[in-house]
């Protein structure tokens, strides 16, 4: 079907764009982790569709190498781009161009950077290099350039979202109870189930491998200050990719 039918083949390439931001070369794992980002934001889900058609469509322009190309890998660098806009611009006509611009551009990064390092000893992966460049250098852009600041975030729904998270925790004592998880995390824990069951499809070991480096994540800031578990989520998502 595949051979076969080019809107499938070129499904299965987005939906594998989506399971890489999870190192899960598999296409279920990518629809998902598609419903687990809708479930959290339709916003963002919206942005991540914008994102990878970018991405993905630019690499099928500069012709990538076929093998990574329908392996997704340069989808999910639009994926990553879109989730993490909302974080550091605004969310208006502008900045969404401008995501648009920077995830197509994520694909030429790619392919250079990829070519690149073939060519070393080393043959490391990119991975997320593209993305965290392009962010970081959008931003130092529009730092540097004055008429274009009132464009850096966080959005507003992001702003929201921090302002309750830090109200949360702001009767914490200095230890973490499994009350104030659930509690704070309940209306996430549908989108971390989905993401799990993404990963056990891609590999069981993998999903057990994640479930385990986030219980002994959790227990490591738990025995630390309540100001470290204010920034829960940032010290748990590099968990689960370093463990798959």
């Amino acid at each position: 079907l595949l051979r076969k039918n080019l809107f499938v083949r070129f499904l299965d390439i987005l939906l594998k764009g989506y399971g890489q931001v999870l190192i899960c070369l598999h296409p279920v794992t990518g629809l998902l982790v598609i419903l687990a980002i809708f479930y959290v934001s339709t916003e963002i889900g919206g942005l991540t569709l914008l994102g990878i058609l970018a991405s993905t469509l630019t690499a099928f322009l500069i012709r990538v190498r076929r093998l990574h190309l329908y392996g997704g890998v340069y989808g999910f660098n639009g994926v990553i781009l879109a989730v993490a806009w909302p974080w550091f611009l605004k969310l208006n006509a502008v900045s969404v161009v401008l995501l648009i611009w920077a995830a197509c551009l994520s694909s030429f990064l790619m392919k250079f950077l990829s070519h690149l390092s073939s060519r070393t000893k080393l043959n490391v992966p990119i991975f997320s290099v593209p993305a965290v460049f392009l962010i970081w250098g959008i931003v130092a852009a529009l730092k540097a350039f004055p008429p274009a600041r009132n464009l850096l975030g966080p959005d507003v729904r992001i702003e929201e979202y921090l302002y309750v998270f830090a109200d949360r925790f702001a009767y914490l004592g200095a230890h973490f109870t499994w009350e104030m998880f659930f509690a704070t995390f309940n209306q996430h824990l549908g989108a971390a189930a989905l993401i799990l069951l993404g990963i056990c499809v891609h590999s069981r070991i993998s999903a057990l491998f994640a479930a385990v480096a986030l219980i002994a994540t959790l227990l490591t800031l738990g025995l630390g200050r309540s100001a470290e578990l204010a920034a829960l989520e940032l010290y748990l998502y590099n968990t689960v990719p370093c463990a798959i």
